[in-house]
């Protein structure tokens, strides 16, 4: 500009002087008189831009064979086209940075992909880190932008756990909390919510496998008063199927999910309440408590009846109605000096008591010889304040307690009256599976021998592994339902992998690490490695969350087949032959991709879909936090094609250490950049397609990197 058109320029308002500069660019380029490329640039781009209006991948190759020019020759043609338009529009650049790091987002209004002299400014933007995001400017690189998107998920899963919110006040919320341009929040609440199905205009959380739990909250703070939640189950069951259809379709359902639900306590004789509707008068409790130590002076326990009648006018007067409310309260909230094992009792602390396993027969004699696990549950970890372990040690280690099928457990005196004759069929027909195989299951034990268990009233599988287990445990290993072992067997590898994949099959759900390793040490006896080597070569394991705190998933629980696996990867495939590298970003691809529907009420999470993908061979799953991809079709077929092709696209050839190391930080490679130990090892042997000089890496292909 002219000194003149300087002075007019810096009056505009900052909007306006991104306009002008826009608008001048434009004009500028589009201009016969003074152009700004020569007629051999302008046709490499023009074609570029031809090929990608038609979803084609603009290589070096294609341009060049277009043009009857080698590919080094395109690839110093567009550097000097893109090198001259960044100096042409240092000005707009650094004008849309100034106002992205105010606003974040610009909207354009300037540029559209199918004019040729746009596309060429929108390729300048993108190498100087400027992105066109859902038709908005941004300076936000694709990993902050990620980053923010998570942290606003969790922000929302803070804010809307147990609520039913409209539309508009979902974008509210996310105009105040984010900087986000409309579509952008759009995309957030088409990811993270879900319309209710029959009240059109609400929505709520849809959160994977808590989905059902959120909606017994929902579902309870319908209920100010509270609700019978056994009696009331049809009821509470039809609302919650409203909110989303078809969660609650079981016996029980919705009482077994709300009960493990933190925000729902007791309140009256079979009456549950949202702690919502909860005031928790904390002077009144500690006063409570005092008074109870005192008693405890005299006596070792009290029932809570006294305690209520003692205390009743001020607990009325706070909204505390009976001694259930009462109970509950001082449980939740009292504190380590009163143990309050099961209502209505209340004792010292560490009073002596029956055995566990005593109180556990006592309730199954109670309930009429047979229980399931939710009574269990209920009686056991929500009234008498059971850890679950406690609860689940108990009935795995006391024998006189069986299991009479899945989740339902009895007395083993009904089968006292068995002798070792009775069960002798059973064991000829172990002793000739062994010959066969290494370890056997229960369940081929049952029904292949279907009508006699039943005849002498062993009806499930369950039952007769527990009844073997405890008439035939010191002649075989009973390791865990439903596999057995000859004592002799010694556990090779691939039978503890199998173990390792029918524990986590008949869990069908999501199994976290902790929960395997407890299985492989204390009931399969193994190492914890066995683990990390089933996941490695069993096609039936899958990740469904990396890292310390890994979450597993078998394959049939999801539903998994050929049918999918052919869908996921040519839907993938075909998204990367229109990239304009042969790799791309994993998170991108999970993003934008329809992927198959799963079963199990389990949604995909990133893991597991990288997971699938890391099991076809038609792709490479490159770096540290597998969150690079290739096609290797397209020639990148392993991590050293990968630093190869980087070295030589991006860095023609040559590249100093530091560089490369930020570059592959950017992709997130690695978290430092370096290179992995394998690659470095086949450096060392001179085996790599670029040498180590000094502190740069060269190419040893001079005349660029080519698919192979």
């Amino acid at each position: 500009m002219k000194l003149d058109e300087r002075h007019e320029f810096a009056k505009l308002t900052i909007e306006q002087q991104l306009d002008t500069l826009f608008i001048n660019l434009i004009e500028r380029m589009k201009d016969n008189t003074n152009p700004i490329f020569k007629e051999r640039t302008l046709e490499a781009l023009k074609y570029k831009h031809q090929l990608e209006l038609n979803g084609q991948k603009a290589t070096l190759e294609i341009i060049g064979q277009h043009m009857s020019v080698t590919r080094e020759r395109v690839r110093q043609i567009l550097n000097k086209a893109t090198n001259k338009l960044v100096y042409t529009s240092d000005g707009l650049t650094k004008l849309i940075r100034q106002i992205s790091d105010e606003k974040s987002y610009i909207k354009n209004e300037w540029l559209d992909f199918h004019d040729f002299y746009h596309f060429i400014i929108l390729e300048m933007l993108e190498t100087n880190n400027v992105y066109l995001v859902n038709n908005y400017f941004t300076n936000r690189s694709p990993q902050v932008r990620e980053e923010r998107w998570s942290q606003t998920k969790e922000l929302a899963k803070e804010t809307f756990w147990g609520e039913l919110t409209s539309y508009s006040d979902l974008m509210k919320w996310l105009v105040d909390n984010t900087v986000w341009p409309r579509k952008r929040m759009e995309e957030f609440v088409d990811e993270n919510f879900i319309e209710a199905s029959k009240r059109k205009g609400q929505y709520l959380l849809n959160l994977n496998i808590s989905t059902k739990v959120n909606l017994t909250d929902i579902v309870m703070k319908e209920f100010p008063e509270g609700a019978e939640i056994y009696q009331e189950e049809d009821k509470l069951s039809s609302i919650g199927n409203e909110l989303i259809a078809g969660t609650f379709n079981k016996k029980r359902d919705f009482s077994a999910v709300a009960l493990r639900s933190q925000n729902i306590y007791l309140w009256e004789r079979g009456t549950y309440i949202h702690t919502s509707f909860v005031n928790v008068p904390h002077p009144l409790l500690e006063k409570i408590e005092g008074y109870l130590l005192g008693v405890f002076e005299e006596r070792s326990s009290l029932n809570v009846t006294r305690v209520f009648k003692a205390f009743k006018s001020e607990l009325t007067e706070m909204s505390v109605p009976t001694e259930y409310a009462l109970y509950t309260l001082l449980r939740e909230f009292g504190t380590k000096k009163i143990y309050y094992p099961k209502y209505p009792l209340i004792t010292k602390e560490d009073e002596p008591f029956q055995y566990n396993a005593d109180r556990l027969r006592a309730f199954i004699q109670e309930q009429g010889g047979e229980v399931n696990t939710t009574q269990l549950q209920e009686e056991f970890i929500k009234k008498q304040g059971w850890k679950e372990f406690t609860l689940w040690h108990n009935l795995a280690n006391e024998e006189s307690i069986i299991r009479s099928a899945h989740a339902q457990y009895r007395l083993i005196d009904d089968y006292e009256t068995l002798t070792l004759e009775h069960y002798e069929p059973f064991l000829l027909y172990i002793e000739d599976m062994f010959q066969k195989m290494e370890f056997i299951s229960v369940h081929a034990v049952f029904e292949d021998n279907k009508v006699y268990s039943q005849s002498i009233n062993i009806y499930s599988d369950h039952l007769l592994y527990d009844l073997l287990k405890i008439h035939y445990g010191d002649k075989y290993e009973f390791i865990r339902y439903p596999h057995i072992l000859s004592s002799q067997t010694e556990m090779s590898d691939v039978s503890n992998r199998g173990i390792v994949e029918d524990f986590v099959k008949e869990n069908e759900s999501i199994v976290s690490r902790e929960e395997v390793i407890n299985f492989i040490t204390e009931s399969v006896g193994a190492h914890p490695k066995i683990l990390d080597f089933a996941l490695s070569f069993s096609d039936h394991l899958l990740y469904f969350t990396r890292g310390q705190y890994g979450e597993y998933v078998h394959y049939d629980v999801i539903g998994w087949n050929n049918d999918k696996q052919e869908e996921i990867e040519q839907q993938v495939s075909q998204y990367l032959q229109t990239v304009d590298k042969p790799y791309a970003s994993m998170e991108m691809i999970f993003s934008q991709s329809q992927k198959p529907k799963l079963e199990g009420g389990i949604v995909w999470s990133f893991d597991l879909f990288t997971d699938l993908l890391s099991k076809n061979e038609s792709f490479l799953i490159a770096g540290a936090f597998y969150k690079i991809i290739s096609l290797k079709s397209r020639g990148i077929k392993t991590e050293l094609d990968l630093i190869s092709y980087i070295i030589e696209e991006e860095f023609n050839g040559v590249v100093k250490k530091t560089e490369l190391y930020r570059y592959l930080i950017s992709i997130e490679y690695s978290s430092d950049g370096k290179l992995f130990q394998h690659v470095m090892d086949v450096l060392a042997k001179d085996e790599a397609p670029f040498y180590e000089v000094g502190d740069e890496f060269v190419s040893k292909n001079s005349k660029g990197w080519r698919s192979t």
